[in-house]
């Protein structure tokens, strides 16, 4: 066995040697060594087949030459997505058996492919490149066509959000077929955009069929939020979008609710300005009178539950209380009430005690 290895060896390293070793097998070799490096010196010596142009696209992808990787596979894509009758499979063990079977499939699965190996990179810009491509060649001889379309429709989102491309993302989420993936994309494109401090472009997009899963979604984040002040300005965010909707008693409901929790943070009484009657609840009671004053007098009118803030013995998360319902009258009440007692405590008119009750002169 020894002699048979040494003469394979010696016959290798003649200089007569009747056996050629491809360059571009011997860069897949050090590029499943980690050695991209040295694979990226023998590229002058690669010759220009489709698979040895899709190698040195690799070797540059390794390197994080993004733009070189790409001008390289796409300069393959053709060759590389045909059937061939005998595929060979020979990428010492760069290339497994599910990235084989996206070779020479056609070009949307070479295309995927291509965005696999990008978005392990987390390049995302090349990401969405090629999975616009991919979604370009998408046809009805595609074998697997409308799972594939879902995946790479998946992929074109995660790449634009992570970019924040979301007029891109949103537009991706619009056409996506598959309910369960859009309600999952809405979530995320709208946790992204508010995190984000893009409220204002969230409010100018159009979600056909999807207007009541935002509503909800961002009622939900508002139910989850208790921290009014510094966090994510969720209820602004829903009061605008109902707002815009003409859903008035819905947006009076938000601001109710943002009252109630800003009084339990003990933040209510912040001023807003140099008069002492302007602070950010009394703020709120403005705009709740105003908008409820948009419908008519029969209808202006919200149902609230009181929020409060569990004890140490209690479960996590927000107890409700009873559920009433305010009336606008109620609200007008509510506002003259907080002024009153506002104006009382700079007079220095309040009870001594927590259950005195404080007259005012």
């Amino acid at each position: 066995m020894t002699s048979v290895i040494t003469k394979i060896a010696t016959n290798l390293c003649a200089p007569d040697s009747d056996t050629q070793l491809q360059p571009h097998i011997i860069q897949c070799t050090l590029l499943v060594r980690d050695r991209a490096d040295l694979a990226l010196e023998l590229a002058p010596f690669a010759d220009q087949a489709s698979f040895s142009v899709y190698i040195q696209g690799r070797v540059s992808l390794t390197l994080q030459d993004y733009a070189g990787a790409a001008i390289h596979f796409k300069k393959a894509a053709y060759g590389m997505s045909v059937s061939q009758a005998d595929l060979g499979r020979h990428s010492s063990g760069l290339l497994d058996d599910h990235e084989w079977n996206d070779l020479f499939h056609g070009m949307p699965r070479y295309y995927a492919h291509i965005v696999a190996l990008y978005e392990k990179q987390r390049a995302y810009s090349y990401v969405v490149d090629f999975a616009r491509l991919a979604l370009q060649f998408i046809n009805k001889t595609t074998k697997d066509a409308e799972s594939l379309r879902t995946e790479m429709q998946n992929r074109l989102f995660n790449g634009a959000t992570a970019m924040s491309r979301f007029t891109l993302a949103h537009s991706t989420l619009v056409a996506m077929k598959d309910r369960a993936l859009q309600h999952s994309a809405l979530r995320s494109l709208i946790r992204q955009m508010c995190d984000n401090h893009h409220n204002a472009d969230l409010m100018q997009l159009p979600f056909p069929g999807l207007e009541g899963a935002v509503d909800e979604i961002l009622a939900h984040r508002c139910r989850d939020t208790m921290d009014v002040i510094t966090g994510v300005p969720y209820h602004q965010i829903l009061y605008s979008w109902r707002i815009k909707r003409n859903d008035y008693r819905g947006a009076a409901a938000i601001l109710l609710d943002r009252i109630q929790k800003l009084r339990q943070l003990g933040q209510g009484d912040s001023f807003t300005s140099d008069d002492v009657l302007d602070t950010v609840i009394t703020r709120q009671y403005l705009m709740l009178i105003n908008v409820l004053s948009c419908v008519e007098q029969k209808q202006a009118w919200v149902t609230t539950e009181e929020v409060l803030i569990p004890t140490a013995s209690a479960e996590k998360g927000v107890v409700t209380g009873k559920r009433k319902v305010v009336t606008l009258a109620d609200i007008r009440k509510e506002y003259q009430d907080e002024l009153d007692r506002i104006a009382a405590i700079q007079n220095n008119q309040f009870g001594f005690a927590a259950d005195d009750e404080m007259e005012i002169l």
